[in-house]
């Protein structure tokens, strides 16, 4: 119906449309692609929302506000990082197409220079179209650089000082997510499947919206992270092992859905444009849902399996939501509705076992970061290899090589496996390098290191809680007592610290009695008929 109006409004009479009205209709195109690429950037912004609402549910009330504080500087770093460096690094000018040099990191663009004329101008920022619509291209990335950097905090909760996690954002965001970026998505990528030649195996990397790229990059960076920081306090304590701490299902529900709602933007905004890709974008909108739902309730269904007595149902329904999106992320274009259902399938496979082995491997995780963005970004590019068909790749990608790059399931040559395989290795490779060395550099930067003790958050806070009072002594005394034992001290001394240690156990428990009592008290006063 539009495309109809269009043409009657601009028939010149001679069955075509003058020059001026050619202008025009391209302006109008560019405009409705600048508007869809904001408007997806709003979106995958609002997913720090959802990020902030399950890092609080996975945190002790005494840490909530370094929290909410790290998450907000995360968009802030971000900003002013992108500008700077990372647009730069991730889609400045390479000579990779041309000469098959570099092909890893850009060269031009810094501080969106090329508002003027000149040879020196950036080709990414110089022209009339750069200044103005090429700008909601660099906010859409910003947004998705935002996640990347916010996918670590909650790795790293409770536990992380402010500055060394303000320096390790630094890192990512300016670093560590550009180059990988620059390397799948850049026009010159030496992964990328946006050009016609010297394409890797003939036809580059399938990750439409960042699987690996955004998620296996945050979420490998979380866990480098998490492992240099070491567990919360309490967490694999000789007291229990592990010991559960505080968890809300309210504000991990909420924030599970939140970033839902965010992730359409940031599967359909990947697109580039509209104008031309509305076909796409609501194949894409629906390959998304399928992902989520079907990742929720085989996670649940698998979480119950392993654990009769529901204890995690919700955080399983919740977490199986997100794997489900990442797992898809990769292949939302490329892929048919079956096989988005069997990626997020497998997906939750992948978050239970991987999640479980962390816990029994002592890596403190407090959201999953990695079970749910490394583990399921690992398997979603690989899986957009394994289920890409030829009609769908021919409107994401091209179509002239899209026979052979599909999956080999539906006749293709394997070629987009391998890619796939050696683009997840490199990213792999190149995190697990950079984020390592960035954290043994903050470690000894950042006077006392980079871990937080839990006493350190009543900066925050102003007071402890009696709880998070009680496990922190809980702790220090199981640590002592450990010291005790090892330097021989006396037998007496070991003694009065196993009667205080039973003593607060014992005040716990009945604290926690107390409180279970009243609430079937108030279960009952409710179920009560009235009088």
């Amino acid at each position: 119906m539009l495309a109809n109006v269009t043409n009657n409004m601009y028939d010149d009479g001679t069955g075509g449309a003058s020059a001026h009205e050619e202008d025009t209709l391209a302006s109008f195109a560019d405009d409705m692609d600048s508007f869809w690429l904001c408007f997806a950037a709003a979106l995958v912004f609002f997913m720090q929302a959802g990020f902030t609402m399950l890092e609080v549910a996975a945190v002790r009330e005494i840490a909530i506000k370094s929290i909410l504080l790290k998450n907000v500087f995360d968009a802030s770093l971000a900003a002013l990082l992108w500008y700077s460096f990372g647009y730069a690094f991730a889609f400045g000018q390479d000579s990779f197409s041309d000469t098959g040099h570099n092909g890893f990191i850009g060269t031009s663009g810094f501080f969106y220079s090329g508002e003027g004329s000149g040879e020196d101008a950036s080709p990414l920022t110089q022209t009339p179209h750069a200044k103005t619509h090429g700008k909601s291209l660099f906010v859409f990335n910003w947004a998705f650089c935002g996640v990347a950097a916010t996918i670590v905090s909650g790795a790293v909760a409770e536990r992380c000082k402010i500055l060394a996690y303000i320096l390790y954002s630094i890192t990512i965001t300016s670093i560590i997510y550009p180059i990988v970026v620059h390397a799948a998505w850049s026009v010159d990528g030496r992964f990328s499947a946006q050009r016609e030649n010297r394409l890797l195996f003939g036809c580059g990397v399938i990750d439409f919206a960042g699987s690996a790229v955004v998620h296996l990059t945050g979420g490998t960076a979380a866990l480098i992270a998490a492992i240099g920081c070491g567990p919360r306090e309490g967490r694999f304590s000789s007291l229990a092992s592990p010991l559960p701490l505080r968890h809300s299902s309210a504000f991990q529900t909420l924030g599970a859905l939140i970033l839902w709602f965010g992730w359409y933007g940031f599967n359909i905004g990947s697109t580039g444009a509209i104008i031309g890709n509305g076909g796409l974008a609501s194949h894409v909108f629906m390959t998304t849902t399928l992902g989520a739902s079907t990742g929720c309730l085989a996670t649940t269904a698998f979480g119950y399996v392993l654990d009769p007595d529901n204890k995690a149902l919700v955080q399983n329904a919740n977490n199986g939501i997100l794997a489900g999106l990442v797992s898809v992320t990769a292949g939302c274009a490329t892929s048919n509705l079956w096989g988005s259902i069997l990626t997020a399938f497998v997906a939750s496979v992948i978050y239970c076992s991987v999640s479980r082995l962390l816990v029994r491997l002592k890596v403190d995780d407090p959201v999953d970061a990695f079970a749910v963005h490394g583990a399921c970004g690992l398997w979603g590019v690989i899986a957009a290899s394994l289920f890409a068909t030829p009609y769908y790749y021919s409107l994401a990608y091209d179509a002239d090589r899209a026979d052979r790059c599909a999956s080999v399931f539906y006749g293709g040559n394997a070629a987009s496996f391998f890619a796939a395989v050696c683009f997840a290795l490199y990213v792999m490779a190149w995190v697990l390098a950079t984020a390592t060395l960035a954290i043994i550099t903050i470690h000894h930067v950042v006077p006392g290191g980079v871990r937080m003790a839990l006493e350190a958050h009543a900066t925050w806070e102003h007071a402890l809680s009696v709880d998070d009072l009680e496990m922190s002594e809980l702790v220090r005394l199981d640590n002592d007592e450990k010291a005790e034992t090892a330097s021989k001290s006396t037998a007496e001394d070991v003694r009065m610290r196993s009667e205080r240690m039973t003593a607060l156990r014992a005040q716990r428990s009945q604290q926690s009695s107390m409180r279970s009592l009243r609430s079937e008290i108030t279960q009952v006063a409710e179920e009560a008929p009235e009088t």
